[in-house]
């Protein structure tokens, strides 16, 4: 099933240093598929993380994912707090 996150999608342009990473959302359980192999949006922040030497054994992968210039822990965050309060 496809995730509606990667339906459609904007890109800033990009700035010297800036990275860009396109990935596929698998299904409704946030996994993510890269070359075939499939993550968790921890997991996958974690092989990023080590490709560039940074060396760290827990990621929360929702801080490190972004759409629409908040990560995915923020949205999270401001989606409960609209839909119950706080």
């Amino acid at each position: 099933m496809d995730s509606p996150i990667c339906q459609t999608s904007t890109v800033t342009p990009a700035k010297p240093g800036d990275f860009l990473i396109f990935v596929k959302i698998v299904d409704h359980t946030n996994k993510m598929e890269d070359n075939g192999e499939v993550f968790s949006l921890s997991g996958a922040a974690q092989k990023i993380l080590k490709l560039l030497n940074y060396r760290t054994t827990s990621v929360s992968g929702p801080e490190y994912w972004m759409i629409n210039g908040e990560t995915l822990d923020e949205r999270r965050r401001r989606m409960e707090e609209e839909q119950f309060g706080g």
